[in-house]
């Protein structure tokens, strides 16, 4: 409203939002240096009015996107599964709802309208997934595998297997799964048993977050909530084959760095984390892919980032923002500061060459085709994206590509492909 502003400058972000949140029709303001203020001398205000934010944003989308393939240059229809949560509607379900809402049904769906238009490939974009629904991490695992274990669960000093619970796979074709620091939990244990089957050639980031624990919340007084509650961790994660995401987290088999691997992002840099340990492996069956295919898809990854332009800008992006942060003072003379507004402003120009490089790259990869998300709006309504995480998706998309035509068609699939070959 019109009380005091409050510099929020450096705060943790759970307590910034303490401030913004309030009663619905009330007003927050929010005060904000411009990024395109170098000197950080002006100040621009923006006045909001609280109310319910739909979280249909944070629902599963889908769109297809065109590649040309390398080998006759025959374009290639790629489909790509944004999840950004792992979400469901746990007290809908109890009620019998039918109209509850799930991540697994909505991926389904997906997945399902990707078989009618005949795509070439899957591209499963789990970055910035936190976690969420075990259930539906495990049943999404079952769509793109027959059948077998999915996560080992050990707690009171007791393992349990959790399996696919479906009796067939929905999708069998070529498969990505696009990951970064900030993929946790549920997103692990997806990406992790669908490498461990070598279902899926994950891509990202040097490593996932790490989170291979599981936190119960439990009420300090049963009669009064008031008191608050108390989280503890109860049961710890571990993969297939007997190892814990827990710190390591998830390792790529192709490595595209985003920013998040300059910076202190994962399990291991929190305070009194659990150590990583492994319980004895469960029996499943691998899928085969052609000899040597994670290095052939590797080298051609790493021959176009170094031939490209914008991989180049973002590699060095990369570096000076991995130099800035290991900065442990800030100066105070004026032409040393100075000097580091105007580094700042070289980072925001390398930026915006990068969007220029990744709308240029629209002639290779275009996209056809926004798939309306789980509800009514389309992806075709995200806010401004990160040209950035664009280029990691593009190289990504390019991955996928290769492995499509990698694989071979089987002739009772028509244009889908089989994984097992």
């Amino acid at each position: 409203g019109s009380e005091e502003a409050v510099d929020i400058m450096y705060w943790p972000l759970y307590k910034s939002v303490r401030l913004i949140r309030g009663a619905i029709g009330t007003d927050v303001v929010l005060s904000f240096i411009p990024a395109s203020d170098p000197s950080g001398t002006s100040v621009k205000k923006v006045r909001l009015t609280r109310d319910k934010i739909s979280l249909e944003e944070r629902a599963a989308k889908s769109s297809i996107h065109e590649v040309p393939g390398w080998k006759n240059g025959d374009l290639l229809h790629l489909g790509v599964v944004s999840l950004p949560d792992f979400y469901a509607d746990q007290q809908g379900k109890k009620r019998g709802d039918p109209k509850s809402r799930s991540c697994s049904q909505d991926v389904k769906q997906i997945l399902n309208q990707f078989h009618d238009q005949s795509v070439d490939g899957v591209l499963l974009d789990l970055r910035n997934n936190g976690g969420g629904s075990l259930q539906d991490a495990i049943e999404m695992t079952g769509f793109f595998i027959d059948k077998g274990p999915v996560v080992q669960v050990k707690a009171n000093r007791r393992v349990q297997v959790l399996k696919d619970p479906n009796r067939s796979a929905v999708y069998e074709g070529p498969l990505v799964v696009l990951v970064n620091r900030m993929s946790a939990s549920a997103s692990e244990i997806l990406a992790g048993a669908l490498q461990d089957y070598a279902r899926a050639i994950v891509v990202g980031d040097e490593k996932t977050h790490g989170k291979g624990s599981v936190q119960s919340v439990f009420p300090i007084d049963r009669k009064n909530d008031q008191h608050g509650s108390l989280k503890v961790t109860t049961a710890k994660f571990y993969r297939i084959d007997g190892k814990s995401t827990q710190l390591y987290g998830v390792q790529p088999d192709i490595v595209v760095h985003s920013v998040m691997d300059v910076m202190e992002v994962g399990e291991e840099f929190l305070p009194n984390v659990l150590s990583w340990e492994t319980v004895p492996g469960t029996n499943y069956r691998r899928y085969t892919m052609p000899k040597n295919t994670i290095e052939k898809l590797k080298t051609r990854s790493e021959a176009r980032r170094v031939q490209s332009e914008g991989f180049a800008l973002y590699n060095d992006l990369v570096k000076r923002l991995g130099d800035r942060l290991a900065m442990q003072t800030v100066p105070l003379k004026y032409e040393e500061r100075l000097a580091q507004a105007r580094s700042d402003q070289e980072l925001d120009d390398i930026r915006d060459r990068i969007s220029e490089l990744v709308e240029d790259n629209e002639a290779t990869i275009i996209r056809i085709n926004d798939g309306e998300d789980a509800g009514e709006e389309s992806a075709a309504d995200d806010e401004e994206k990160d040209a950035t995480a664009d280029l990691v998706l593009n190289e990504a998309l390019f991955i996928l590509r290769d492995l499509a035509e990698t694989l071979v068609p089987t002739p009772e699939s028509g244009t889908s492909f089989s994984a097992r070959l």
